[in-house]
């Protein structure tokens, strides 16, 4: 007499939406305290399921609950981190709308750097606030980089009048470099 093992379950295919910044630039190469700038995201649905009534919160979104514990329609960014990074022309809530399986779109946010950052590496918070297509409310977080620089702000000039000059006949040249910001700069070597 053989036994034979019991078949073993197929294990059900999760079926669900998955929200990934798949890539993000800036419109402005350096960006400075106070620079305004426009950040693109590349978003794409990398499930295996529509994301629904997708909304994108800069600096962190949540959902409310009700005591019952039943989450409340619309969406809630206003205690998003915004110390270093601020919204322009716009809140920090963007409506991005369905996302299909495999679907890239592509959304954009005007945004100013805080005159009082410091240079540095920042990371900003991003929230995606969908419905799956059973209903259910989800909010996934990201994050994504940026650098900030404080370039020097330097004037150059003569501290008196450097006089004839002639072509091919080595001179002293009177400069003055005035430092314009507030902060020190070192000046290793000029051209």
């Amino acid at each position: 007499v053989s036994a034979q093992a019991p078949p073993s379950p197929t294990p059900a295919p999760i079926i669900q939406p998955q929200l990934v910044i798949e890539s993000y630039e800036t419109d402005q190469d350096i960006l400075q305290p106070g620079s305004t700038f426009e950040l693109t995201l590349r978003v794409k649905n990398l499930g295996n399921a529509p994301a629904k009534t997708v909304s994108l919160v800069l600096g962190g979104g949540n959902i409310e609950i009700n005591p019952e514990g039943t989450p409340q329609p619309g969406v809630s960014g206003s205690g998003g981190d915004f110390a270093n990074f601020a919204p322009l022309e716009s809140s920090n809530i963007k409506y991005i709308g369905d996302i299909l399986p495999g679907e890239t779109v592509v959304a954009t946010q005007k945004i100013i750097v805080n005159v009082s950052t410091t240079p540095g590496a920042y990371s900003m918070k991003y929230s995606f606030i969908y419905l799956t297509e059973d209903g259910t409310k989800i909010i996934d977080d990201q994050v994504v980089t940026l650098l900030i620089y404080r370039l020097p702000n330097i004037e150059v000039g003569f501290y008196q009048d450097p006089g004839l000059l002639f072509a091919f006949q080595p001179n002293t040249l009177p400069l003055q470099i005035t430092n314009m910001n507030t902060s020190r700069v070192v000046l290793a070597r000029m051209e």
